[in-house]
């Protein structure tokens, strides 16, 4: 899922002419009709391993849960400063920020995930604004491939 740039300026010039309003204004993050930035929230399940790609999933609870890699991509990353990542309460998966920082240039997050559903993420850039995105997950997506292996965990 890929987000549209508006082509003029900077990000600092397109918020001091009020073009973007922060999320705080709206009030609902995560619900913005157009997200102002070039930066995309991405989920995968594969981990490559020379010519062959492996998924890892574990048996809990009588349902198959994949480890999935959430992560951050696009041209305007390098302003973020963190994202914090909320999860449907029926996942049982807790919120969690994540800073963005050297060794986690894209605020890539690990999950268990026995389905697909949709994924709200906070980032908070440097300069303080917050805005909202919503993701629905395209993991399953990785299992059609071919040379995929599927690898139990415990």
């Amino acid at each position: 899922m890929k987000f549209t740039v508006n082509p003029f300026g900077t990000l600092t010039r397109r918020l001091r002419s009020s073009q973007l309003k922060p999320e705080s204004a709206t009030g609902k993050p995560g619900h913005n009709h157009q997200f102002p930035f070039d930066i995309a929230l991405l989920d995968e399940a594969l981990y490559r391993n020379g010519r062959e790609s492996l998924v890892l999933y574990r048996n809990h609870k009588r349902k198959a849960q994949y480890r999935v890699r959430l992560f951050l991509d696009g041209d305007d990353l390098p302003q973020v400063a963190s994202a914090t990542y909320s999860f449907p309460e029926a996942t049982g998966i807790a919120d969690k920020r994540v800073a963005r920082n050297m060794s986690n240039p894209r605020c890539q997050l690990f999950i268990w995930a026995w389905g697909l559903f949709d994924i709200d993420v906070t980032l908070t850039f440097k300069d303080g604004h917050s805005y909202g995105l919503r993701h629905s997950m395209t993991f399953n997506r990785d299992f059609e491939r071919a040379r995929t292996e599927f690898i139990e965990v415990s």
